[in-house]
C-alpha cells in the first residue's frame, strides 16, 4: 500500500528538491514577498485616514503634501517591489516544474516494460504526470505557491487580529466568528464539488462527443442517409437534461452560500458601525475610525483565502502523493554481471512460464528451449499463441514469473537491462518512426555518436540510399509531418526497410524479427523475410510469424499453441511428421502459395 504523505510532508518534500534543483534564492524572496503583501494593503487602509488627519492638523499644506506624496510613493514602490517578487518567484517555481518533470521522465525511461503494459501502472503514470503537466495551477508548483499564499493570509490575519482586538474584543470576535461560517459554506461547497463531479464528467465527455460526431463531416452522409438525427436528437437531449439537473443542484448551493454570505455582511458591517459611531460620540478620530474600518472589511478576506489555500493545498497535495506513489514504486536496476558475455550468445529458457498481471491461466506454460549462436529459429503459431510473449521474455523487457533464461549461462537477471538490451536488434510488430530525422531513426544516437560509415552502410543493405539521397534535406529529413510540414511519409515496404536499417545498424549479436512484416501481403511478407535472412549470418537470430511459409528457410522451427510449444523440427521434418503444422501449412497454403509451392504441397500430399 502506498504511503499517504500530509500536507506538511509534501510541502517540505517540495522546498527541498526546489532548493537542490534551483538554489536558495527562493526561500528569502518568498519571506520578503508574504512581508510585503501583508504591509502593503495595511498601508491603503491607513492612507484615507492618514490625509483626513493631515487636513484636520494644523501643519503647513506643503507639509501635509509632501507627507501625502511620500506616503503614496511608497505604496508605489512596494506594489513595484510586489510585482518584481511575484515575477521572480513565480519564475523559480516555474522552472523547478520543468527540472522535476525531468525527473518524472527519468522514472518513466527507467520503467520496466512490463510496467507500460500494466493498466494499474500506466493509471499511476498518468495520474503522476498530472504534477507537472497541467500547468501552473495544478501539482508541485501549485503546492510551492498555495503554501506561500497561505503563510501570507495566516499573517494578515494575524496583524488585522490584533487591530481588530484594540478596538473592542467583542467586534473580534464576532468580526471571526462571521468569516469563519462564510469559510465554512464555502468548504462545504468545495467540498460537494470535488465529491460529485465524477458525476458529471462523464456525461460532458459524452456531451463533447455527440458534438464532434454530429459537425464529424465522415458522418455526415450516414446520418443522412439512414435517418439518424431524429436518434442524435434524443440522445443529446436526454444528456442535456441530464448535466442540467446536477448545474441545478450546484447553482442552488451556491446560491445559498451567497445569501449567507450577504447575511454575515450586514450583521458584520451593521454592527461595526453603530459601535464605530458610538465610539465617535465618545471622542474617538475620523482617521481611527476610517483605520477600524478598513481593517474589518480586509479582516474576513483573510479568512476566506486562508480556507480557499487550504482547500487548494489539499487538492494539490494528493496530486503529489500520485506522483510520489509512482515515483517511489520505479526500482533501480541493481543487477550485475557475473561473468563477461561472449560475443556470440546462447541463450538457453529453462522451465519458463509467464502470467500476465491478474491473470490465472499461463501465457507461456514450462517452456525449455536452447537458442545457439549461426542458428535460424522461427517460432510460429496462429494469433495469441504465445510468440510476442516468448520474445519479449528474450528480449528482457519481461521477467519469467517461474523458471530461469541463461545468457551464455548466465542469469539474465544478474545483467543490467542496458548492457542487456546492447545485445539484441529487435524489429516489433508495430513497425513505426519517431517524428525525428531519417538517421536519428536509424542511428538511434547522437550526432556525435553516430558512425557515418555504418550509417551509409546499413542503408545501402536496406536498399534505401538511393531513395533517401533524392530527397531535398537527405539524412535530415524529417519522418512523418508532426513537427515538420517537409517531413517525409514512408511506405508500409519502405518503413520495414528502415526498421532493416535500424537492424543493420545496430549490428547486435542476437536479431529478432517479431512478425514486423504481419501487415503485408503473404508473398511480400516471404520476400521480405528473405531478405531478414541475408544478414543475420553468424548471428543467434529468432523469425516469429502466424505464416507459416515466411520462415522455411530457417534451421529449427518451433510451433507454439497455447503457450506451449508442441512441434519441433526443420520445415521438411515437420512436414514429414504430418502433424498440426503440416495440416496448418497445407491449409495456408491454398491462399498464397505460389505455382512452385503448389506443386511441392502435391509432392507432400502423395508421400
Amino acid at each position: 500500500m502506498n504511503k499517504k504523505y500530509t500536507i506538511l510532508q509534501n510541502i517540505l518534500y517540495l522546498l527541498r528538491k526546489l532548493i537542490f534543483y534551483e538554489g536558495k534564492r527562493y526561500l528569502p524572496l518568498a519571506l520578503l514577498r508574504i512581508a510585503v503583501s501583508v504591509f502593503l494593503p495595511l498601508l491603503t487602509v491607513a492612507l484615507p485616514g492618514l490625509a483626513v488627519r493631515l487636513y484636520l492638523s494644523d501643519r503647513d499644506i506643503r507639509q501635509s503634501v509632501f507627507l501625502m506624496a511620500g506616503f503614496t510613493l511608497a505604496v508605489f514602490l512596494l506594489k513595484t517591489l510586489l510585482a518584481f517578487l511575484n515575477a521572480k518567484i513565480y519564475g523559480i517555481t516555474f522552472l523547478f516544474r520543468i527540472d522535476m518533470g525531468d525527473e518524472l521522465l527519468e522514472d518513466i525511461l527507467e520503467m520496466e516494460y512490463a510496467d507500460f503494459e500494466n493498466p494499474k501502472r500506466r493509471d499511476r503514470l498518468q495520474k503522476a504526470e498530472r504534477a507537472f503537466y497541467e500547468g501552473n495551477n495544478v501539482g508541485a508548483e501549485a503546492v510551492l505557491n498555495q503554501n506561500m499564499i497561505l503563510l501570507t493570509n495566516l499573517l494578515g490575519f494575524t496583524v488585522y487580529s490584533v487591530i481588530s482586538a484594540s478596538l473592542n474584543p467583542w467586534i473580534l470576535a464576532l468580526l471571526i466568528i462571521m468569516a469563519v461560517l462564510n469559510g465554512i459554506m464555502n468548504q462545504r461547497n468545495r467540498k460537494w464539488l470535488d465529491n460529485h463531479k465524477d458525476d458529471w464528467t462523464p456525461v460532458d465527455k459524452k456531451i463533447r462527443y455527440m458534438n464532434e460526431q454530429i459537425i464529424d463531416i465522415g458522418n455526415s452522409k450516414d446520418i443522412r442517409i439512414y435517418g439518424m438525427g431524429e436518434w442524435f436528437r434524443k440522445a443529446y437531449g436526454e444528456l442535456k437534461a441530464e448535466r442540467l439537473g446536477w448545474f441545478k443542484k450546484e447553482y442552488i448551493r451556491y446560491y445559498m452560500q451567497n445569501v449567507l454570505e450577504r447575511l454575515t455582511y450586514f450583521i458584520r458591517e451593521g454592527a461595526l458601525y453603530l459601535y464605530l459611531i458610538y465610539r465617535m460620540t465618545k471622542g474617538m478620530p475620523l482617521d481611527a475610525f476610517l483605520l477600524y474600518l478598513g481593517v474589518a472589511a480586509g479582516f474576513s478576506t483573510w479568512i476566506r483565502e486562508i480556507f480557499s489555500s487550504i482547500h487548494e493545498l489539499g487538492i494539490n497535495s494528493d496530486i503529489v502523493n500520485d506522483y510520489r506513489a509512482f515515483h517511489e514504486g520505479v526500482k533501480g536496476d541493481e543487477s550485475s554481471v557475473h561473468m563477461p558475455l561472449l560475443k556470440k550468445h546462447t541463450i538457453e529458457l529453462k522451465d519458463v512460464s509467464f502470467y500476465y498481471p491478474e491473470s490465472d491461466k499461463p501465457a507461456l506454460k514450462d517452456i525449455s528451449l536452447v537458442l545457439k549462436p549461426g542458428e535460424k529459429t522461427a517460432l510460429v503459431g496462429m494469433n495469441g499463441a504465445g510468440k510476442s510473449t516468448l520474445v519479449k521474455l528474450l528480449c528482457g523487457l519481461y521477467a519469467p514469473t517461474k523458471g530461469v533464461i541463461y545468457m551464455d549461462g548466465v542469469d539474465i537477471s544478474t545483467i543490467p537491462k542496458k548492457v542487456y538490451f546492447k545485445e539484441f536488434a529487435v524489429i516489433f510488430q508495430e513497425v513505426f518512426s519517431f517524428a525525428f530525422s531519417i538517421q536519428d531513426n536509424v542511428t538511434c544516437q547522437t550526432e556525435e555518436e553516430v558512425n557515418e560509415e555504418r550509417f551509409i552502410d546499413s542503408l545501402k543493405g536496406a536498399d534505401l540510399l538511393q531513395r533517401i539521397e533524392r530527397l531535398p534535406g537527405k539524412f535530415e529529413t524529417s519522418m512523418g509531418k508532426e513537427l515538420d510540414t517537409e517531413g517525409i511519409l514512408f511506405s508500409g515496404g519502405e518503413m520495414q526497410k528502415l526498421m532493416l536499417a535500424r537492424a543493420l545498424y545496430k549490428d547486435a549479436p542476437v536479431v529478432i524479427l517479431d512478425e514486423p512484416t504481419a501487415a503485408l501481403d503473404p508473398l511480400a511478407e516471404s520476400s521480405m523475410y528473405e531478405k531478414y535472412n541475408s544478414f543475420v549470418e553468424g548471428k543467434t537470430s529468432v523469425f516469429i510469424s502466424h505464416r507459416l511459409s515466411s520462415t522455411r528457410f530457417c534451421d529449427r522451427i518451433l510451433l507454439i499453441k497455447d503457450g506451449e510449444i508442441i512441434e519441433e523440427g526443420s520445415h521438411e521434418e515437420l512436414m514429414g511428421k504430418q502433424g498440426e503444422y503440416c495440416t496448418m501449412f497445407k491449409v495456408q497454403a491454398h491462399y498464397y502459395m505460389d505455382q512452385e509451392d503448389r506443386k511441392e504441397e502435391k509432392i507432400w500430399a502423395v508421400e
